[in-house]
């Protein structure tokens, strides 16, 4: 058996991104580097996030007559 299974997914919405349009033209080090240790340098606007699995059954013919 193998499947994929999403389990959510999300979108950043434009106001999520509101800091980067009001941070002030002239560089401030000290406020810029505040802001990429909280944030850091890179986002993701939209993904899903899940996995994968497999599955394997395995039987002994000996049990499954005993068994059923």
């Amino acid at each position: 058996v193998h499947r994929v299974v999403a389990t959510s997914t999300f979108r950043i919405k434009p106001s999520d991104l509101y800091l980067a349009d009001h941070l002030p033209l002239e560089y401030n080090y000290a406020l810029y580097r505040q802001i990429f240790q909280l944030f850091g340098t890179h986002y993701f606007s939209s993904g899903t996030l899940g996995g994968k699995y497999d599955l394997l059954f395995q039987y002994d013919r000996e049990e499954l007559k005993t068994y059923g």
